[in-house]
């Protein structure tokens, strides 16, 4: 009996591809868009803010989401004005970020050396992400936190090492800022 297989699969699978190259390439440009660092600010009224002040850390549930802006005394209360960002509710999300497929550890990983934030976390991250599957694509996000950390030789063995997976993948969308940067590295 011959088992059930669509006619167009190369068709579908580069339509597949396509779609992945896409979706990764807008979500790697969302670092750059204002929208991303918006903050929103809220107040609330207090009885007591004994220990707190103008930019402390606002906390929800153990996650810093946010910071104290103003206090004024309203009544025989304290008003009270903080900001939370987008930016604060991703990293609090990156933080939280459970599961075993590598490309959101990659994300994450690549969202915070956009940024220039925690470094050390998104180096974190893009091990998470090589461990559970190596890729091209995590192996040069590392390359790039090596480098933007200082770890030249470092940089340049994960690297050329994303260029060798690079070469061997059907969707090596990087590949010339890769060679760009082996060139350039070396200087």
């Amino acid at each position: 009996m011959r088992t059930l297989q669509p006619d167009n699969r190369v068709r579908a699978g580069a339509l597949a591809i396509a779609i992945v190259v896409l979706v990764v390439g807008v979500g790697q440009s969302f670092s750059s868009l204002p929208v991303l660092f918006a903050t929103a600010s809220y107040y609330a009224q207090f009885t007591d803010s004994a220990g707190v002040s103008k930019g402390d850390k606002v906390r929800i549930v153990g996650v810093d989401v946010g910071t104290v802006q103003d206090m004024s005394i309203d009544g025989d209360h304290i008003l009270m004005k903080f900001t939370t960002g987008t930016r604060d509710k991703v990293l609090a999300q990156i933080r939280t970020l459970k599961g075993d497929e590598w490309g959101p550890y990659n994300s994450a990983a690549r969202y915070l050396l956009g940024a220039g934030l925690e470094p050390a976390l998104a180096m974190q991250l893009a091990d998470r992400s090589i461990h559970l599957k190596e890729t091209w694509n995590n192996v040069w996000t590392k390359a790039q936190l090596l480098h933007a950390a200082g770890k030249t030789s470092e940089a340049l063995a994960a690297a050329q090492r994303a260029q060798t997976l690079g070469k061997a993948s059907t969707n090596f969308f990087e590949a010339d800022e890769v060679a760009k940067a082996l060139v350039s590295w070396k200087k």
